[in-house]
């Protein structure tokens, strides 16, 4: 997804390109795909956030109906104090400090970053997003808002799978011919995705 990047666009424009483009794909999917293909959102890492926020503006805006989402070790909270990101062994690739800088250049309105479309785990409620699949890096200092958003989708009423890959850090799923761990999760992604495709009853 080609979205204008901040620091020259910042938020919301990532937001509503996406936007922009999620509803083109939806106007456009019997030509894209074969009959009765689902309509996924998927990111990793920002494009987590952006999916996790996809849902919520299809919902809400009666947009799209997406059918299920996928976030990689999303960002899905402003709060830089979670244990995750304290923890000296989460300091790798993605550290805390590049997490404030990322955030300085995407929204340096401290104050806004409360918004659901900038947190979209303080979204006022939850219920009624699509089925999702919730994957974090155990060494990954975004590690613990991943898990609180699975855990507040579920608390809301939404099916979602959580997983986590062991001995990875936030950045692994890009890494393809790099890391081993890249193969592994794409794998899991496909599994997870191949089990929702075969079982339309599951459909929100």
């Amino acid at each position: 997804m080609n979205y204008r990047k901040a620091p020259e666009h910042p938020f919301p424009t990532a937001i509503e390109d996406s936007y922009t483009a999620l509803t083109w794909v939806a106007e456009h999917l019997a030509d894209l795909a074969s009959a009765g293909a689902p309509l996924i959102a998927a990111g990793d890492s920002a494009g987590g956030n952006i999916a996790a926020v996809m849902t919520q503006w299809a919902r809400d805006k009666d947009g799209p109906a997406i059918d299920f989402h996928v976030l990689v070790y999303p960002a899905t909270d402003c709060d830089l104090d979670r244990p995750s990101y304290l923890a000296p062994e989460n300091q790798l690739l993605v550290d805390r400090e590049a997490m404030r800088w990322f955030w300085g250049h995407y929204l340096p309105d401290e104050s806004a970053r409360t918004h659901p479309d900038a947190s979209p785990l303080r979204a006022t409620t939850l219920a009624g997003l699509p089925p999702a699949l919730v994957y974090v890096a155990e060494y990954d200092p975004l590690h613990d808002e991943g898990v609180a958003y699975a855990k507040a989708l579920a608390e809301a009423g939404v099916a979602v799978a959580v997983e986590e890959a062991t001995g990875q850090m936030h950045g692994f799923f890009q890494m393809a011919n790099i890391l081993p761990g890249y193969d592994d999760g794409v794998r899991l992604v496909a599994r997870h995705l191949n089990d929702f495709i075969a079982a339309p009853e599951k459909r929100a």
